[in-house]
């Protein structure tokens, strides 16, 4: 599988739900705010952000490639939007089939004026299943889920993610990293809305793991007015072991990646592999938001060297962990959190594609 990725459009994507009649009133009846970003933005880790909006795609059986074409838009609406489906869709399954009182009376205190005064499921009404992948009448942000592979020391490593309580998807989880949602670059970290750089989805993917591993502020900012290039950015932080030592390194250095003369992510020097492979095309029919599964591979022994010292954590995303890849800690992962209902449902099938990916580039030598 294979993409072809469109994004060169800077016109704002319309969505003609977000002002339909059902959407605004489920927000001021059911939140006392405007809409459900609003509300949300009270009780989450929540902040708006320019994405890259799936508009249209169209696969070719013959080629087995998809392409996608994206508009600009803002994650506001997808929360909106979207994430007023999944609360919705919870609470008439909490409330029928959730086991737990607590639970069930918790969600109900908000979603009580809904239950008695409208019937259930009014805004996915609006998206019957027939129209699922119309995304021209209701585009939606894209999701890119990562499985993770690096080699350091000639032993293989993979990373997970505990995602934060108070996150809006997938709050508590356990999940692949990185992983989030598709969006414009810049060369600079931050970027202004008329000049940003299109990128594939390679930016968005290292961006991620810099951010979610090292909570690397520089890249969340974008109004940071001294900003230097993504891939010269120094991370430096204390040891674990003497809180009065820093470490520090580019993120270039720790993912063994440079970004060319033409905006591209190659590797920084000619040894070892760099590979960002499309795996599989979803959709998530919860919150009906489009993702991207995807597998990476890249060698180096200084990221290893690093993480071993450093705390892995972001402040609002979760913390990390990384293990040995076919380890006993690697096995307990997938039978303690994989099949039991912890794990992320949009992370299982990155996990299992990336995983599988990795088995047959081990067997064929192409790690090496």
């Amino acid at each position: 599988m294979s993409f072809v990725i469109d994004n060169t459009q800077k016109k704002e994507t319309k969505n003609e739900l977000l002002n339909h009649k059902t959407v605004r009133r489920f927000a001021r009846k059911h939140t006392g705010k405007n809409d459900f970003y609003s509300y949300l933005a009270t009780k989450r880790n929540l902040h708006d952000s320019i994405v890259f909006n799936l508009h249209s795609f169209k696969y070719n059986k013959s080629t087995t490639t998809i392409k996608l074409n994206f508009g600009i838009g803002a994650y506001r609406n997808y929360i909106n939007l979207n994430e007023a489906i999944v609360s919705e869709t919870k609470f008439s399954t909490f409330l029928k089939n959730y086991s737990s009182e607590q639970e069930v009376l918790k969600i109900r205190k908000f979603f009580l004026n809904h239950l008695l005064k409208s019937s259930l499921h009014q805004i996915r009404k609006l998206i019957p299943f027939s129209n699922i992948l119309d995304y021209e009448k209701h585009p939606c942000s894209i999701g890119l889920n990562v499985f993770t592979v690096f080699k350091a020391e000639n032993r293989y490593y993979t990373i997970f993610q505990n995602r934060n309580p108070n996150l809006v998807e997938n709050p508590g989880f356990k999940h692949v990293l990185p992983a989030g949602t598709y969006q414009p670059f810049s060369l600079q970290v931050g970027y202004r809305r008329e000049d940003y750089h299109h990128g594939d989805f390679s930016h968005t993917v290292f961006r991620e793991l810099a951010e979610e591993l090292f909570d690397v502020e520089q890249l969340q900012n974008a109004n940071e007015p001294d900003a230097v290039l993504m891939d010269e950015l120094v991370i430096e932080k204390k040891l674990l072991t003497d809180q009065s030592v820093a470490v520090r390194a580019t993120i270039g250095e720790l993912f063994n990646i440079r970004i060319n003369d033409n905006f591209e992510i190659e590797k920084l020097d000619q040894k070892g592999a760099l590979r960002l492979i499309p795996t599989a095309f979803y959709i998530d029919l919860l919150s009906l938001k489009p993702q991207v599964s995807l597998f990476l591979y890249f060698e180096s022994d200084k990221l290893l060297d690093f993480m071993a010292k450093v705390p892995l954590s972001n402040r609002i995303e979760g913390n990390a962990n990384y293990v040995e890849v076919d380890s006993d800690e690697f096995y307990n992962i997938i039978k303690d959190h994989l099949f039991t209902g912890n794990f992320t449902h949009t992370g299982i099938i990155p996990f299992i594609e990336g995983y599988s990916y990795f088995k047959k580039m081990s067997n064929s030598g192409l790690t090496r």
